[in-house]
């Protein structure tokens, strides 16, 4: 209950500040699950699966621009979703 009690009053003072965390989480989730679908490819055999990957990594890597260039993809690899991903690309040696 407090913690729903804090974000309703986060939202309240800082409604813009809001808009953007929720982006930014909509945005995590959906690479992430990108990251899923393109490894799914990767372990049924899909020999483009790994280029596709690394396309995807380097896309990324570059969002965002002037001083946030790279932000995006810090804070993906700081998902606690992140580290089943990367040991996914380990054992396909991606």
């Amino acid at each position: 209950m407090g913690e729903s009690f804090s974000r309703s009053v986060q939202s309240c003072w800082d409604p813009e500040g809001t808009a953007d965390l929720v982006r930014k989480k909509k945005a995590q989730r959906a690479a992430i699950n990108k990251y899923d679908e393109l490894l799914k490819m990767a372990e049924s055999g899909d020999t483009s699966a790994a280029g596709q990957i690394q396309a995807f990594d380097r896309e990324n890597m570059n969002k965002g621009a002037g001083e946030f260039k790279g932000k995006f993809w810090d804070e993906l690899q700081m998902h606690n979703d992140w580290p089943p991903i990367v040991e996914r690309r380990r054992t396909l040696n991606i």
